[in-house]
């Protein structure tokens, strides 16, 4: 309710907001993000531009074989019922199904979030709140 209150504020008053969150799920539906760590700018911009500065995405792939994910050359894991495939960006996707079709009969593109921007951005980690 308090996102929608603002939003609805934003838009009839045409107004700027400045919020800070520890959520960046929350930032993620900014239209700009500064990312502060230990009180400097650590890095800024649209979460697009975050996300393509500071994550990857990832290629889940289902019904295929070790062998076929191995020759494309990209770092892999396997997955429940596939692979999950490292890749820079969408670009290098939309090659890999150009150049394989035969192997993109069940995938899933997941674009890096917010939380892996953040993380990799200040270099931290995620603990389980054991940090003192």
């Amino acid at each position: 309710l308090l996102w929608s209150v603002v939003e609805d504020l934003r838009k009839r008053e045409e107004m700027t907001v400045f919020l800070t969150t520890h959520y960046m799920e929350e930032a993620a539906e900014a239209d700009y993000v500064v990312v502060l760590d230990g009180g400097k700018i650590a890095a800024e911009g649209t979460p697009l531009e975050l996300k393509k500065r500071f994550t990857g995405d990832y290629l889940l792939l289902y019904g295929v074989e070790r062998a076929q994910v191995a020759a494309l050359g990209l770092p892999y894991q396997p997955v429940t019922d596939g692979y999950k495939i490292s890749v820079p960006d969408t670009e290098t996707v939309t090659r890999l199904i150009v150049k394989n079709p035969q192997m993109f009969k069940d995938y899933e593109l997941i674009k890096g979030k917010m939380d892996d921007v953040f993380l990799n951005v200040t270099g931290k980690k995620l603990n389980g709140g054991n940090e003192k």
